[in-house]
């Protein structure tokens, strides 16, 4: 009789209110998902203007398996690590700052 005295008033208030919760959680869910598209939208055009820049760097190197280094062809014998690489041809596309890179 406790648990039906108690639960009572909260089944009035759902009758009474519940559409308005779930439309406003509704609408909760469409405005996060619109953020995402939006910044996801945003993120690409900045990679896309990047490509230009970048590609002339990452198609003038080429990674060695057996050594696990990266060589560029613009330098006499110039090697690098393929993290310090993905770098520098993010810096050069200007989308280093999308993706958190791990600590030197």
């Amino acid at each position: 009789m406790i648990v039906a005295a108690a639960t009572l008033p909260w089944f009035a208030f759902f009758a009474l209110f519940g559409p308005v919760i779930w439309l406003v959680l509704a609408g909760c869910d469409a405005l996060v998902l619109m953020l995402v598209g939006l910044r996801r939208r945003r993120d690409r055009a900045q990679i896309r203007a990047g490509v230009a820049r970048a590609y002339p760097l990452w198609r003038d190197a080429w990674y060695c398996y057996r050594c696990d280094v990266v060589w560029r062809r613009e330098e006499e014998a110039a090697f690098m690590s393929p993290a310090r690489f993905q770098r520098e041809v993010w810096a050069r596309g200007g989308y280093d700052d999308l993706i958190p890179l791990p600590p030197r």
